[in-house]
């Protein structure tokens, strides 16, 4: 059985090395085992109604288009966060360095003497609070793009921009139908944000849209995923396509699917994970390879897996530290440490919503203690920050609005 490793930031320095790293009551899991919040019906609209958190029974088609069974409440909606290459955070080739971790010096030579890792509050200031809005790193105009989510019993369709001093409302002429569960990634190599389906009122989304800083305009594909929730999406700078990966579209998938900013095509890897939704997915800068963590496979039931797709196959990766098994989970590129960095979820085992960070660097999870924290929650979003990561929003018994910056 693999270990869980928990490294506080005094034992990191000490060592030198820095690695950074039906109705339903408020609150209550739902009857399978998913988080839930308050009184939800069918088209999720609900006083309270939360956009899809159910432990992963994907086969229950009669449950709603927010929280059917399976549905977990996104991945990454976004979270993929901050996909793009333009943070590249390599690995140090100094002496006494592997994987990105130094052995001298007492600073990780990915991290460009980063110094120790820690969370700071941003305090409140900005969007409302919601769950599942899809979030990612610009990085040609250097902001944090978010859309969308779930709060206040509605689904959104407001944009904003963070550009490391605080959020902004972007106004734009066009804007897509409000929903939370999208895949959100920014492709660096057009200098878009794509977003592809999530869940609204009207049901899971198949829509195709992107956002080049001034407004959004939808995408119309002669070959297109099947609509769903809950999927994973990243873009991968070192091929230049955005890859998609399951989700729920009323049983969760497993298929494999790649844009080039004119189309879709389904590409069959010979091996792959199994069926999910709400897992973590994203872009690993330094190894280039899409990584994936966690997810719901069954009813009250998620996944501590550990996946990377490099264009041809999925592997899976063989962990001496793993995480506890989560969804509703979301990863981000952590450049000033070399890796990829992960927040919470939620624990359907224990029923309970996690406030853990993780840092993954060349295979291997680490988990930070870090002092000052973000509260436990699930469904928020994750994203680059410059060489930093930006947290923002989720739930836990209520919709959160507060931002948080991990260095």
């Amino acid at each position: 059985m693999a270990m869980r490793t928990v490294v506080s930031v005094a034992a990191v320095v000490a060592l030198g090395v820095v690695v950074g790293c039906g109705g339903r009551e408020r609150g209550r899991p739902i009857a399978d085992g998913g988080p839930g919040d308050a009184g939800r019906s069918d088209a999720g609209t609900d006083a309270g109604a939360d956009a899809g958190v159910d432990a992963g029974t994907n086969t229950d088609a009669g449950t709603d288009a927010g929280t059917d069974a399976g549905t977990d409440a996104g991945t990454d909606a976004g979270t993929d966060a901050g996909t793009d290459a333009g943070t590249d955070a390599g690995t140090a080739t100094d002496a006494g360095t592997d994987a990105g971790t130094a052995t001298d010096a007492g600073t990780d030579a990915s991290a460009g003497d980063a110094g120790p890792p820690g969370w700071s509050s941003l305090g409140s200031s900005g969007p409302a609070g919601r769950h599942h809005p899809g979030m990612t790193w610009d990085s040609t105009r250097g902001a944090v793009v978010m859309f969308g989510g779930f709060g206040a019993a509605r689904y959104t369709s407001d944009t904003w921009e963070h550009d490391g001093s605080g959020w902004t409302e972007v106004a734009t002429t066009t804007s897509p139908p409000p929903r939370a569960q999208p895949g959100f990634v920014f492709d660096s190599g057009r200098d878009v944000v794509v977003m592809f389906g999530g869940t609204s009122d009207s049901g899971r989304r198949g829509d195709t849209w992107e956002y080049d800083g001034t407004d959004w305009t939808e995408v119309t594909t002669s070959t297109s995923p099947s609509a769903r929730r809950s999927l994973g999406m990243a873009y991968d700078a070192s091929r230049g396509v955005t890859v998609m990966f399951g989700g729920d579209s009323g049983s969760s998938l497993a298929d494999t699917w790649e844009y080039d900013g004119t189309d879709w095509t389904q590409v069959f890897p010979a091996t792959s994970p199994s069926p999910r939704a709400v897992f973590g997915m994203t872009y690993d800068p330094v190894s280039e390879r899409v990584v994936l963590f966690g997810g719901s496979t069954g009813s009250s039931s998620a996944s501590d897996e550990t996946w990377t797709y490099d264009g041809a196959t999925w592997s899976l990766v063989s962990t001496t530290t793993t995480p506890p098994p989560r969804g509703n989970v979301a990863l981000a590129p952590w450049p000033s440490r070399g890796g990829v960095a992960m927040f919470g979820g939620y624990d359907w085992s224990g029923s309970a919503n996690l406030g853990d960070t993780w840092l993954y660097v060349a295979g291997t999870w680490t988990e930070l203690t870090l002092g000052p924290s973000p509260a436990p929650r699930w469904g928020n979003g994750l994203a680059t920050l410059g060489d930093d990561v930006l947290l923002f929003s989720g739930y836990d018994t209520t919709y959160i609005d507060d931002t948080w910056l991990l260095e």
